[in-house]
């Protein structure tokens, strides 16, 4: 017996647990949604909010909370004699922790922002 693409494809999606939210998803579906939320915060000066979920996660807010750690502020101190090591320095670490904001308020709330779907951000969208 053989089977067409379509029909496999629907068997492999009767076969998929349901999605009932971002704990649901595999590690690596988790990581393509934080990071496409992460660029559109970054790069896109986008405003993540969630209904149950205090803080709104903006470049803003990003950058104040790395600001408030004390050993990104020790690490960036001894590479301010040197620019270029300094930018790439804060550029990364911003990255790294609009990231880590990101996650937190997806794994408290277990829901994307509002606006937004666990379908769509898996696609990378998000803007």
């Amino acid at each position: 017996m053989t089977y067409c693409h379509v029909s496999n494809q629907l068997a492999q999606h009767a076969n998929q647990p349901e999605v009932n939210g971002f704990a649901d998803l595999s590690e690596w579906e988790q990581e393509t949604i934080v990071s496409t939320l992460s660029d559109a915060v970054l790069f896109d000066e986008v405003s993540l909010k969630w209904a149950d979920y205090p803080h709104t996660v903006n470049l803003e807010f990003a950058l104040q909370s790395l600001l408030e750690e004390t050993e990104f502020l020790e690490e960036l101190a001894d590479a301010v004699l040197n620019t270029n090591a300094a930018k790439t320095l804060l550029v990364n670490q911003r990255q790294a922790e609009t990231k880590g904001l990101i996650k937190h308020a997806l794994d408290t709330t277990n829901n994307p922002p509002e606006g937004y779907t666990l379908g769509e951000l898996l696609m990378g969208k998000a803007a």
